[in-house]
């Protein structure tokens, strides 16, 4: 992949469980590396945003979801420590990467 980064905007949206926030997005997923099924670690940094990275063992895994018959891969991040990587209020964040296999989430400010 080239020099450039790619985004995404995405909602973070307030739930009984804590804040969410999800990319069902095929080619932004793909071009990143993370297909359906592929395993991958999360770092929740304090008002810093969060830093997903593919790891063969890795705790979560990306979903597999169909649509019209075509399966395409989801993350869906959904808890009290998503909350804590974005200030108060925040309710749109960017999904980035830049290099393979590493998904940055910041807050759109």
């Amino acid at each position: 992949m080239n020099n450039t980064t790619t985004k995404h905007q995405a909602i973070l949206k307030y739930t009984k469980k804590g804040y969410r926030t999800w990319l069902e997005n095929k080619t932004f997923l793909e071009n990143a590396g993370f297909n359906s099924g592929k395993r991958y670690d999360i770092k929740y940094t304090f008002r810093k945003g969060i830093i997903l990275t593919l790891n063969a063992t890795g705790k979560r895994k990306v979903t597999t979801a169909s649509r019209k018959g075509q399966a395409r891969p989801i993350i869906d991040l959904q808890s009290n420590k998503v909350s804590s990587c974005f200030n108060v209020g925040c309710t749109l964040v960017e999904w980035n990467h830049i290099e393979k296999n590493t998904i940055i989430i910041n807050e759109v400010k």
